[in-house]
């Protein structure tokens, strides 16, 4: 009888030692499931931060620009309104578009990229749309900041001045007129005029330039200079 009870609790012992161990084991394997689920959570979390970060070094920067156009809205001319320029330059892309009077002035955000290129790609719209030439000029806000500042006649009477933007700076750089007491200087890619009695009876006009110099050129007087400043920093 002693023989069977001792047989019985053994049987009973090894009951709950295999039961022990098997709920050991499911732990443990509960535990290497979570953490695999961990880890593969981890893994993703990784992945996704990297397409992030690699989807936010890949947009572009947009920078800040300036274009004028030549000669629209002239004595009846390459009619162009304003409402109509601002749509045709947002269909291109850009953004924030704003203008200022009727002689063709604009700023907007663009990706950054070759002026020169931007140029031609806004005067190939307006060829397509309205079926004539236009040239357009267009330059960064730091550098329409720098024309600024390079004024040569800024101790003279600012309403008898103005720039003449030139699409490139000019190989040639000496010109002979008699220009009447009106005077020029040449920095860069920008003339500077000092025009005492009016722009109306000046010689120095974008046509006479652009002969001599044999590139485009478009002029500003100072008050359309520095609206256009304080609308590109505005942006």
């Amino acid at each position: 009888m002693k023989f069977i009870c001792l047989k019985v609790y053994q049987f009973i012992d090894y009951i709950k030692k295999k039961n022990k161990l098997t709920h050991n084991t499911q732990h443990t394997t509960h535990n290497t499931q979570h953490t695999t689920h961990n880890t593969q959570h981890t893994t993703h979390n990784t992945q996704s931060n990297q397409k992030n970060v690699s989807l936010k070094r890949t947009q572009p920067t947009n920078m800040i620009y300036i274009a004028i156009l030549r000669g629209i809205n002239v004595s009846g001319s390459k009619k162009l309104p304003m409402a109509e320029l601002r749509t045709l330059l947002s269909t291109l892309g850009f953004a924030d578009v704003q203008t200022y009077i009727q002689s063709g002035n604009v700023v907007f955000k663009a990706a950054k990229q070759n002026q020169e290129k931007l140029g031609s790609q806004i005067a190939e719209a307006i060829k397509k749309k309205y079926d004539y030439e236009v040239p357009v000029l267009v330059k960064t806000i730091d550098q329409w900041k720098t024309a600024i500042a390079n004024n040569p006649f800024a101790e003279a009477d600012i309403s008898k001045q103005g720039i003449t933007f030139l699409a490139r700076i000019p190989e040639e750089t000496t010109i002979e007129i008699d220009s009447k007491g009106d005077r020029f200087k040449i920095i860069n890619s920008e003339i500077y005029l000092d025009c005492p009695t009016g722009f109306g009876r000046t010689k120095l006009t974008n046509n006479f330039f652009e002969r001599k110099l044999k590139t485009r050129a478009t002029t500003r007087n100072w008050k359309t200079i520095y609206k256009l400043l304080d609308l590109a920093e505005a942006l």
